[in-house]
């Protein structure tokens, strides 16, 4: 009789080993890098930009005056439509 019973699993187990296939494994996200540029302050601008959104007085120190002109007239166009500054 426990013949029978461990013959029956044998082929349960086989039947189960025949069908099972393994789960695929996720890759890693490595975020040791987020975590440490996520400490540190970000106090520098990039070179070249400008904070566009109201700040008249940095378009202004502008040398080129093409170019501050180009500038103003870019944020009067891309402006939210009910926000007004007054130039």
């Amino acid at each position: 009789m426990p013949q029978l019973i461990l013959e029956e699993c044998a082929d349960k187990y086989k039947g189960f080993c025949r069908r099972y296939t393994p789960r695929k494994k996720t890759t890693k996200k490595n975020d040791w890098g987020k975590r440490i540029l996520s400490k540190v302050p970000k106090s520098k601008v990039s070179p070249g930009q400008i904070p566009l959104p109201f700040l008249i007085e940095k378009i202004v120190l502008i040398e080129i005056p093409e170019i501050a002109q180009t500038a103003i007239h870019f944020i009067k166009a891309n402006r939210f439509p009910n926000y007004s500054v007054e130039w």
